[in-house]
């Protein structure tokens, strides 16, 4: 319907806006829910190396989870502007009702302002990765020995499961893109479009960097069990100390 008094027109088809919101809203919380558990790698083993790469990786998931946090907050935001015109325009329709009746002139638009979203954009803090500390050997193979790479299973699981949510959100806010071009003419059209689209966008990057942290993290267990399967098991090191051990003693006694 167009609204009352003058300026830019804003037409608006009610039907279907406050499920367009109701969506919104839902996808928000979903990915917020989310948000609230990062993704924690374990370290694979006890070494310096797979501690500092486990810390490492456990900032990537921190910010996975700092960004769903922003989405959410955004996408809430969004829905909060959907249901706004919405509203508006029922109260609008009530209020000329009204005047109509009664003989007089239409109302000017009502309701408050949507709430701007507050973002914190996180970044990782870039640990740097730990060399091995000296150490004997047999020492350092009981570590690796001792480790084991579906540890890090659980990460690249959460990882996943944050870009499928990036995902929804990609899609859901597409879908609401495409109802509030049908439904919402005007300024207030395109600028909600607008910004649904580039989040859009940023949700479907963000759904890629999901993918790209659990790579890492299946590459990192991939290297592990690489360095495991080369690393002399600390079997091999006791059977190589009593050779050595017999070696000496048959030395001694023989006279060398």
């Amino acid at each position: 319907m167009p609204s009352s008094g003058g300026g830019p027109t804003l037409e608006v088809s009610q039907a279907g806006l406050t499920t367009v919101a109701a969506t919104l809203t839902s996808t928000a919380s979903s990915l917020a829910a989310l948000a609230a558990a990062p993704p924690v790698h374990a370290p694979l083993a006890a070494d310096e190396v797979s501690t500092s790469a486990a810390a490492r990786l456990s900032e990537h998931g921190g910010v996975l989870s700092s960004r769903a946090s922003d989405g959410a907050a955004v996408l809430g935001a969004a829905a909060q502007a959907v249901l706004a015109v919405s509203t508006q325009m029922a109260e609008i329709d009530a209020a000329n009702a009204t005047a109509l009746a009664l003989g007089a002139q239409g109302a000017a638009p009502v309701g408050g302002p949507a709430t701007a979203a507050t973002k914190v954009h996180a970044v990782a803090a870039n640990t740097l990765i730990t060399p091995m500390a000296p150490r004997p050997g047999e020492l350092t193979a009981g570590l690796i020995e001792t480790g084991s790479s579906s540890t890090g299973t659980t990460f690249q699981s959460g990882c996943r499961a944050y870009g499928s949510a990036f995902e929804a959100c990609a899609v859901a806010a597409r879908n609401a893109q495409s109802a509030l071009a049908a439904g919402i003419t005007g300024r207030t059209g395109p600028r909600l479009s607008t910004a649904l689209s580039k989040f859009a966008a940023w949700a479907d990057e963000m759904a890629s960097h999901a993918e790209s942290v659990a790579q890492s993290a299946q590459d990192h267990g991939g290297r592990f069990e690489r360095t495991q399967h080369d690393t002399p098991r600390t079997q091999q090191f006791a059977v190589t100390r009593q050779s050595l051990n017999r070696a000496q003693m048959l030395n001694m006694q023989t006279g060398g």
